[in-house]
């Protein structure tokens, strides 16, 4: 009698959740015109998400804008997703208050990138010549 060998397959299948970034919150500084420094204009940041590469992106009235420094921080959470935080630096000038700032967040697990959107608000001291 020929006994037929079976062979069972076990598959095994990781079912990885897709966990999006939550949409940016913009928050304002109020600095003060100091055409001399670089100074943090605003803060952009999100969390909730994974994996942990993320493009943060920023645009000045519509327009790219070049950052005097890079500073985008990726941050592990308890729970195996991550937040990031970028700040928007350079030097500022009366000119411009008012000025419409976007930043925005891409990820691989976003149909489209997310943007938000915030007005300068540029302050002056009493030694600035800052006629508004």
């Amino acid at each position: 009698m020929k006994l037929d060998k079976y062979v069972n397959v076990i598959m095994i299948i990781n079912i990885a959740s897709v966990v999006h970034p939550s949409a940016p919150s913009v928050t304002v500084t109020n600095p003060l015109v100091d055409e001399t420094q670089v100074t943090t204009l605003a803060t952009c940041s999100s969390s909730g998400f994974r994996p942990g590469t993320i493009d943060v992106t920023w645009l000045l009235e519509g327009g790219p804008t070049e950052l005097m420094t890079d500073s985008t921080t990726v941050t592990a959470l308890k729970d195996s997703k991550f937040a990031v935080t970028s700040e928007y630096r350079r030097v500022v000038s009366k000119t411009d208050n008012g000025k419409t700032l976007t930043c925005t967040l891409n990820h691989e697990t976003l149909n489209a990138p997310i943007p938000r959107t915030a007005a300068l608000n540029i302050s002056c001291n009493q030694t600035s010549f800052c006629y508004f």
